[in-house]
């Protein structure tokens, strides 16, 4: 009998493992599941514990809240990946963008992409790049990118809500040109992979919901 119950406890046991559904990948998670567990505040306390992170500003605010994508990529939401990849590809300077462009295509031709890859991607986010660069070259006081009065903080609200509708609407697009899976998997892989976030206060929800969802 002790055989047979131990035979039939392994039987189980291997049912159950058989039966359980795989581990998901970062890019198979939800917006909503994200959001949960990067603005839960024990979740941050332990990532930042974990890191050791003990960092402050100048006025004394601790950090809140500390993660990479080595450790946690799931964290990250496709809009903020999105944006890194166009900031290192077309975004930066042009020598910077040459070699990275040219650095990361043995990952494009890896994750199932095409060759003439980057020419596509900047054929769809045009109108997105336009807007980033309407929302944040326009220099205000002083010549500072940052504005410094109501009216030309209304002016760059207004310009940031057109960038943030161009952005999901390019990363819509990027990914029925490439295939939904295959161009988040390669986000996920490759760009959130060597991301990072630091954060001084916590961290609200709708205002990363909102960014996610166009600023609609």
């Amino acid at each position: 009998m002790r055989v047979i119950t131990t035979l039939a406890i392994a039987s189980l046991v291997a049912l159950a493992v058989s039966a359980a559904p795989p581990e998901r990948k970062p890019w198979q998670w939800s917006v909503e599941e994200r959001l949960a567990l990067r603005t839960n505040p024990e979740a941050a306390k332990a990532r930042v514990s974990a890191r050791g992170r003990v960092a402050t500003t100048k006025a004394g605010d601790k950090v809140v809240d500390a993660f990479t994508g080595q450790t946690h990529p799931e964290l990250f939401l496709p809009h903020e990946v999105f944006d890194e990849l166009m900031q290192l590809a077309f975004l930066s300077k042009p020598r910077t963008g040459d070699a990275f462009r040219k650095y990361m295509m043995p990952e494009v031709l890896g994750h199932g992409l095409p060759a003439d890859f980057w020419e596509r991607l900047r054929n769809i986010s045009v109108i997105y790049m336009a807007d980033v660069h309407s929302a944040y070259d326009r220099p205000s006081g002083k010549g500072a990118r940052s504005p410094q009065t109501d009216s030309a903080r209304q002016d760059f609200n207004r310009r940031y809500n057109v960038l943030c509708r161009s952005r999901i609407e390019a990363l819509t697009k990027a990914r029925q040109e490439f295939g939904e899976e295959r161009f988040n998997r390669f986000l996920y892989e490759v760009i959130a992979a060597n991301m990072f976030s630091t954060s001084f206060s916590p961290t609200e929800p709708s205002a990363l919901r909102q960014a996610e969802e166009g600023c609609r």
